[in-house]
């Protein structure tokens, strides 16, 4: 597991004395210190009145029960977050050998099979294209797409691994393209998605993290899961 390395200990970044910083809020301790070098200061001739001693002290009572309300509410914020992601991680296990699709545009050629993949145009289109390309990111192969292809919303593709001479590539990884333009040339957003079978799950100190095509990929990356 790779771990980085903090700023102040780094030989590249001289250390810098630390920077007071001023606070925006009156604290509890600082509430009370105020109050008592009131008391301290005030004339021993016209000391202060009962009702305004009262109502400071009702103001630190106050401030006390929101802090110890906020400290509360941030610790169960913290216990719900390791609660649900406890609940997924034990569920996690269970996706092992189906299939996902993916939001990214990376593709796993075995040699043989085809490699589906997926696509999401914003509108419709009137001139797109698919480049694949190899681990260079030399294109090696341009598809052109059918008007029924150029529609918008979500679409789905078959590479049948061959290159623009009509030949088998290796196998290995590759990534796919989308070149999308309306009818004014203008550039059209898109998605890409690629699917795979989930080989295993793993649990890294960032998040939690599962197997596909031999990549490890998010779960937050994960947007359908299927036999």
């Amino acid at each position: 597991m790779t771990q980085s390395v903090d700023g102040t200990n780094s030989i590249f970044n001289p250390w810098k004395p630390p920077q007071r910083v001023a606070k925006k809020e009156l604290g509890r301790d600082e509430f009370l210190l105020l109050l008592t070098k009131q008391l301290q200061a005030q004339n021993p001739l016209e000391p202060t009145k009962s009702s305004e001693f009262a109502a400071q002290l009702a103001q630190f009572s106050s401030l006390e029960q929101m802090t110890d309300i906020r400290g509360l509410m941030e610790q169960q914020l913290e216990a719900n977050v390791v609660l649900a992601q406890s609940l997924t991680n034990i569920g996690l296990p269970g996706l092992i050998g189906k299939q996902a699709k993916v939001a990214n545009n990376s593709l796993s050629f075995d040699g043989e099979n085809k490699v589906k993949f997926g696509y999401d145009l914003a509108s419709n289109a009137t001139n797109a294209t698919i480049n694949i390309k190899d681990q260079n990111g030399t294109i090696i192969r341009t598809i052109e797409l059918t008007s029924e292809q150029r529609k918008s919303g979500d679409k789905t593709f078959e590479w049948d691994g061959k290159d623009s001479n009509g030949d088998k590539v290796l196998s290995g990884n590759y990534t796919f393209e989308i070149s999308a333009t309306d009818s004014n040339g203008k550039a059209i957003t898109s998605k890409s998605y690629s699917y795979g079978t989930i080989t295993a799950v793993r649990f890294r100190q960032e998040g939690s993290m599962v197997v596909i095509n031999g990549k490890e990929v998010s779960i937050s990356s994960i947007s359908d899961v299927f036999q």
